[in-house]
């Protein structure tokens, strides 16, 4: 892996695209008749969702996506590394403006741009163990519960995860 970047005036380095990072060919008629089919319908407006194995041309349809879109189109991957896989494709490939995330980053930025929207600030992403914590405290807090269940049974990790969510 060969990164290019920048180092800042704080000396923290950023970090560019992978310059060995695959550049698949993705010419309209290098496609397969299913990825066509598939890019004609990113092109018709459509949500594609698109599974195959390595080395199966996902990669090359989503940057013929990113071609055909010419728009801030976001592009899902199952996992961060998958994504920034594909961020590093598309930075190779000049496409600045298309962004490759993970379907949890996306509900993240859906969330943030509402909150910002409506001036409530910026929301604030929270461990598993602050998560639980939070529940511990406002189920402490609650005398009177719905549930048929010992005051005990309450502080249990258990009950958290199960039945306070």
């Amino acid at each position: 892996m060969r990164r290019t970047g920048t180092i800042t005036g704080e000396g923290i380095r950023l970090l560019g695209p992978d310059l060995e990072a695959p550049r698949p060919r993705a010419a309209r008629r290098a496609l397969d008749s299913g990825q066509r089919r598939a890019l004609d319908a990113v092109a018709a407006g459509h949500h594609v969702i698109v599974h195959g194995g390595p080395g199966g041309g996902r990669t090359a349809l989503a940057l013929a996506a990113a071609d055909a879109s010419g728009e801030d189109a976001p592009l899902l991957a199952p996992r961060r590394l998958a994504a920034g896989r594909l961020r590093d494709a598309l930075a190779v490939r000049g496409h600045g403006t298309a962004r490759a995330m993970t379907p949890p980053a996306l509900a993240h930025a859906i969330a943030r741009a509402d909150a910002l929207r409506r001036g409530l600030g910026e929301p604030t992403l929270v461990t598993g163990a602050e998560q639980d914590a939070l529940l511990a405290e406002l189920i402490a807090e609650r005398p009177a519960w719905h549930l048929d269940v010992d005051p005990g049974a309450r502080t249990l990790p258990g009950f958290r995860t199960e039945r306070a969510i």
